[in-house]
């Protein structure tokens, strides 16, 4: 059994009668200890889905159909009491901005206390001495001093570092990372990626790597998903994803990596995804799509089989 299973998972925003689907019919897993890195474009239904697993939706958003089985467990279907208890605890999530998720008028040893406090019972000391070890751990410098700081007197960099030492406090079994690098520079990524790494193989982990970046995905994930317009457009291993892409829009995706050739023309994708409520019929890549055909604008394609865990929604798949 996988560790986390998603399963045809619908997500909608709206009241009344029409509300638009944001993310409709997504299907993967993540097994333990592995990462996984969910791709695509803004817009893609990235970070919905990510909230949707985490029972972090504000409304009018919310979950309209499908399964998110952790453990065996549907988080879909639980209480908020017992989503409280899992939330922090087994399962944790760093988010793209630290700066935005650290309250300002709590110092940074808190945020990393806090869980500690609530999922495991420790006092005020004992949490204060384990966060104290969490920020070192992370590369905190001086992180018996830096614990009584607040998050407008660090860097970027060592913002996210607080993040990552809150997140993984308990030591849980499935870390969600939403773009955590994607607001800083090229340098501190790097460290924040290998930091990542090495805490995954420490903690034996799985993570939920999201990311619009190909070049994390080739080094950070076992396993890719590829979203586009709400739905999973690809399925596979980074290998074979890297070697032969089975969608267009995972092919299209590759084409603007830049290469090892100097001076290389990179291609870009023509158009838009498409907006939630405004879809095109058919395929929703196909107006994109330079592969596409009259039969693209009749049929709505399921993943087909690509290859060995490798699946893909186009019609040029063979059935």
């Amino acid at each position: 059994m996988p560790l986390l299973e998603v399963e045809d998972l619908a997500v909608a925003f709206g009241t009344g009668t029409q509300p638009v689907t944001v993310v409709d019919r997504a299907s993967f897993d993540v097994e333990r200890g592995e990462t996984v890195a969910l791709v695509g474009e803004s817009g893609s239904g990235k970070s919905v889905t990510a909230l949707a697993i985490m029972r972090l939706l504000e409304p009018p958003g919310r979950i309209t159909a499908g399964a998110i089985r952790f453990a065996g467990q549907d988080l879909a279907r639980l209480a908020e009491r017992d989503m409280r208890r899992i939330r922090g605890d087994r399962i944790a999530m760093i988010f793209q901005e630290p700066m935005a998720s650290l309250n300002p008028v709590l110092s940074v040893g808190a945020h990393v206390m806090e869980p500690l406090m609530l999922h495991q019972g420790l006092g005020r000391a004992e949490a204060r001495r384990r966060a104290i070890a969490l920020l070192d751990r992370v590369g905190i410098p001086a992180a018996a001093t830096r614990v009584d700081d607040y998050a407008h007197r660090l860097s970027g960099g060592m913002r996210q570092r607080v993040m990552i030492a809150a997140a993984l406090a308990c030591r849980p079994d499935l870390l969600i990372a939403d773009e955590p690098t994607t607001a800083l520079d090229v340098t501190i990524q790097a460290q924040i990626l290998a930091l990542l790494t090495d805490l995954q193989a420490e903690f034996g982990m799985a993570v939920l790597f999201i990311t619009h970046d190909l070049g994390v995905v080739a080094e950070q994930a076992h396993r890719v998903v590829v979203m586009y317009a709400g739905r999973v457009v690809e399925r596979a291993p980074t290998p074979a994803l890297f070697a032969a892409p089975a969608h267009p829009y995972a092919a299209a995706l590759l084409r603007c990596v830049p290469g090892e050739a100097e001076m290389e023309r990179l291609e870009a994708i023509e158009g838009v995804v498409p907006p939630p409520g405004k879809l095109p019929p058919g395929c929703r890549f196909a107006p994109r799509c330079t592969l596409a055909g009259p039969d693209c604008a009749m049929q709505d394609p399921a993943l087909r089989v690509a290859g060995p865990r490798h699946e893909a929604a186009c019609l040029r798949v063979p059935a």
